[in-house]
C-alpha cells in the first residue's frame, strides 16, 4: 500500500508519494512521456529563476531514499543569445528527516549527455542504476538535490548541447527557482557533474560570480571532466567508435540552432544516417547505432569539421579556469570518453589560474566506472567545504 502525506508549500497543497515497489511495465510507461507542465504556455512576464509551477514526480522516476520528488518549470536566462527567458524544466529531491537550522544544503545537479530530444530529459526518464545509488547517496548524507534538465531539453526550444553559458544560467537559475518554490532550501550550493555535467558543473562556478552573485557555491564536484576544445580521442582514426555519438550530436545541436549550417559540410556521406537520426535517439541508442554503421573517425568526419563548427566549439569553451570556490575533480585512468591526459591538463591549468583543486586519478576505472567509487572522497571534500574548512589540494594525482 502507498504511504501517502500533505506538505502545505507556497501557498499550494502537495501531495508526496513515498516511493514503493515500482514494476518494470509502470517504469516504461513513464519514460520519455513530456508532461502538460512542460508543455503548456509561460507567463508573459518570465523572469529568470522564476518558479512556474511543479507536479509531483512520478513513483517510478523518483528515488527510495527522497522524501519529496518533484519535477518543476522555472525561467532560465537564454544562454545561446542572453536576449530571452525560456521555460526549463528540472527536478527538486529532499531527504528524509527533519532540515537542519537553516536548511538542506544543495546538490546542484548538472547531468551527463543524454541526447537532445525532448524524451532524453532526465526528468521524464528514470535514473540509471548508477545514478540512483550516486544521487541516494547525497540524499543519505543530508543533501537535497536540484536537477536541471538543461535550456530546450524537455521543455520547447532546441538543446544546446555542451553550450557552457546555457547549461550554467539553467544550473543557477534552477536553484534561485527552487528555493523560491520549495521550503528549506538553504543557499549553500555544491555543483555535482558528470562528464557533460561535469563540464556544466565547471562552467557554472565559472559564471556564477557575474551572473548570480546571490547563489552561494560552496564548490563543485566533477568526475570526467571534459576539456574538449584541446582534447582528441584516444581512439584510432579506422576503429568503430562509439564516443563519436558526441561529434554528431554537436552537428545535430548546431543544425538546429542553424538551420542554414550545412552538415555535409562537415561530415561525410557515411555519418549521415547516423547523424539525421541523432535529434530523435537518446545517448544509449545513438552509441548503438554509431556501431550498427560501424562509423569511425575517418569515416564520419571532413577535414574541415572544426572550422565548419567553429562557434560552437568556442561555445563550448569554459569563461575561466580561475574558480573563486574550491573544485573536486575525479578522473579514471582508463577513461576513454574523456582523456585522463586532458583532464589533468585542465586541472593543471585551474591549479595555476589560482583555483584550490583537489584532484584524484582513479586507478583501472573508465568514464563511468569513477562516479560511485568517488564518492568516498567526494563526501568528504563536500563536508570541507561546508564547514569553511581547507581541502586537500591536490594538483598532481597519482593512481589511487
Amino acid at each position: 500500500m502507498r504511504r501517502r502525506r500533505s506538505l502545505m508549500l507556497c501557498g499550494a497543497l502537495w501531495i508526496v508519494v513515498l516511493p514503493a515497489f515500482i514494476t518494470s511495465a509502470e517504469a516504461q510507461e513513464s519514460a520519455g512521456r513530456i508532461p502538460t507542465l512542460y508543455t503548456s504556455s509561460a507567463p508573459m512576464s518570465l523572469k529568470a529563476g522564476q518558479w512556474i509551477g511543479s507536479e509531483p514526480l512520478p513513483q517510478s522516476l523518483s528515488l527510495a531514499d527522497a522524501a519529496m520528488s518533484v519535477r518543476f518549470v522555472y525561467g532560465a536566462a537564454d544562454g545561446v543569445d542572453g536576449s530571452k527567458v525560456l521555460k526549463t524544466s528540472g527536478v527538486v529531491l529532499l531527504p528524509r528527516g527533519a532540515s537542519p537550522a537553516g536548511g538542506w544544503p544543495i546538490i546542484a545537479l548538472a547531468h551527463g549527455t543524454t541526447g537532445i530530444a525532448d524524451r532524453c530529459a532526465p526528468s521524464v526518464n528514470p535514473r540509471s542504476s548508477r545514478d540512483a545509488k550516486y544521487l541516494s547517496n547525497w540524499l543519505k548524507q543530508g543533501f537535497a538535490i536540484v536537477a536541471t534538465d538543461y535550456q530546450g531539453l524537455g521543455t520547447p526550444g532546441p538543446h544546446p548541447y555542451l553550450h557552457a553559458r546555457s547549461e550554467a544560467y539553467s544550473v543557477l537559475d534552477a536553484i534561485r527557482a527552487a528555493r523560491v518554490g520549495i521550503p528549506d532550501l538553504a543557499n549553500k550550493v555544491l555543483l555535482v557533474g558528470q562528464s557533460q555535467g561535469a563540464g556544466a558543473a565547471f562552467a557554472t562556478a565559472g559564471y556564477a560570480p557575474t551572473y548570480a552573485p546571490d547563489v552561494n557555491i560552496i564548490g563543485t564536484i566533477a568526475t570526467g571532466l571534459p576539456n574538449i576544445t584541446s582534447s582528441k580521442s584516444n581512439a584510432s582514426g579506422d576503429k568503430v567508435d562509439r564516443t563519436i555519438a558526441y561529434v554528431i550530436l554537436l552537428a545535430a545541436s548546431a543544425s538546429q540552432l542553424n538551420p542554414s549550417l550545412d552538415p555535409s559540410s562537415g561530415l561525410k556521406v557515411a555519418a549521415m544516417p547516423v547523424y539525421t537520426a541523432a535529434s530523435q535517439l537518446c545517448i544509449d541508442e545513438l552509441f548503438e547505432k554509431v556501431e550498427q554503421n560501424k562509423l569511425t573517425r575517418n569515416k564520419t568526419l571532413k577535414p574541415d569539421y572544426r572550422k565548419v563548427y567553429g562557434k560552437l566549439l568556442a561555445a563550448i569553451g569554459y569563461p575561466t579556469r580561475a574558480l573563486k570556490s574550491p573544485l573536486f575533480v575525479g578522473t579514471g585512468e582508463r577513461d576513454i570518453d574523456v582523456p585522463p591526459k586532458s583532464q589533468l591538463a585542465l586541472v593543471r591549468e585551474a591549479c595555476d589560474a589560482g583555483t584550490k583543486v583537489e584532484a584524484h586519478l582513479y586507478a583501472g576505472l573508465d568514464h563511468s566506472g569513477t562516479v560511485n567509487p568517488s564518492f568516498k572522497d567526494s563526501i568528504t571534500f563536500a563536508r570541507k567545504v561546508l564547514a569553511g574548512q581547507p581541502i586537500n589540494v591536490q594538483c598532481d594525482p597519482t593512481p589511487q
